[in-house]
């Protein structure tokens, strides 16, 4: 029994020992040694970008790390290597010191969060995965939680009202991210308040289908809050593209087609008539398709255009019979592109 408890007592002695080197100095088994592979945040309120560290030892041979992967967007990791920041793939010498450090961003997220990052590359001990643990609660609330106009026509302004709510006073004083259909009235904020009331207004729009986006609204408090927003266009007459026609890349000296499609959910489209402005030689054929009310565009482009970027606007005049209404409705698109230049080496 003695001895058993011997053996135990000398197998804790080594490993205090082993732990001792990683943190002073001395020689340590080969493999990068961290400190821990934890890193509990704590409970917090959601909003701040916190910077977490795990820091190692290298052992006695030499390893090579080929990539730090996470587990989400919300960490953003580098390798640091005696004080250097290192590009990856970095071999680490023997005995030396460094971290895995990394950008914690807690904005918009709720409630237990454990996010992991893997430390993948060559020598003992990897991979090694790390892992940081957060409790996160909402500084603000905001209502509702997500904004859905619904169907709309896209022909006029839409509107909805938001609350956003804190435990203290505050203001809202700028809008981080947003989205060109969108706008916002109530910032900044008038006077500070445990409450503020938005008004968020969709505006007119001809891009066809489902769309989503996500505002992220700061405030004087430190914190943020993100509201999703949807919202389905669909309107009387349609175009599809909406507003670009992308071309990508095309080749020097071959003719090139750009496809448009138009329709009309609501009464009778007659046989749209385009107009290219910008660009020389586009030919322009419309052909009626087999639904009702819908028809194809073909725009054919000259095989004269020189190498580089191009741009032209095509105007698509949609004539309109609704009842006893009838309409001439103008639509814009933009046509881009890129003239691959031909290979003079080539036939």
């Amino acid at each position: 029994m003695e001895r058993q408890r011997r053996r135990i007592r000398l197998r804790g002695l080594a490993a205090a020992l082993v732990a001792a080197a990683a943190g002073c100095g001395g020689a340590v088994e080969p493999g990068l040694h961290f400190k821990s592979d934890l890193v509990d945040v704590g409970r917090m309120f959601a909003g701040p970008t916190v910077p977490i560290s795990f820091p190692f030892v290298n052992g006695q041979i030499q390893v090579r790390v080929d990539q730090v992967d996470t587990s989400c967007g919300c960490v953003a990791p580098e390798l640091v290597v005696e004080g250097v920041v290192q590009s990856l793939p970095a071999e680490i010498s023997p005995g030396a010191r460094g971290e895995v450090r990394a950008q914690y961003r807690t904005e918009g997220y709720r409630d237990r969060k454990l996010s992991g990052l893997t430390v993948r590359g060559a020598g003992p001990g990897l991979p090694r995965v790390l892992r940081v643990d957060s409790i996160l609660d909402a500084w603000l609330e905001i209502e509702p939680a997500k904004c859905d106009f619904g169907v709309v026509d896209g022909s006029a302004v839409r509107r909805a009202e938001v609350r956003v709510r804190g435990p203290g006073n505050f203001r809202i004083t700028q809008l981080l991210a947003g989205s060109p259909d969108l706008r916002v009235e109530g910032i900044p904020s008038a006077a500070a308040g445990r409450v503020q009331v938005l008004h968020l207004l969709l505006q007119p729009t001809l891009e066809e289908g489902r769309h989503a986006a996500f505002l992220n609204l700061g405030s004087d408090a430190g914190y943020s809050v993100r509201l999703p927003v949807s919202y389905d266009v669909q309107g009387q007459l349609w175009t599809n593209p909406g507003r670009l026609i992308l071309m990508g890349e095309v080749a020097q000296g071959m003719p090139s087609v750009a496809g448009i499609e138009v329709g009309a959910r609501e009464g009778v489209l007659e046989t749209p008539s385009v107009q290219v402005i910008g660009m020389a030689g586009v030919r322009a054929e419309v052909r009626s398709l087999p639904e009702k009310s819908r028809y194809r565009i073909d725009l054919t482009l000259p095989d004269d255009l020189p190498a580089g970027s191009f741009s032209a606007l095509v105007l698509l005049h949609l004539p309109h019979r609704l009842g006893d209404r009838f309409e001439e409705v103008p639509r814009e698109l933009k046509l881009l592109g890129v003239v691959r230049s031909r290979n003079p080496e080539r036939p």
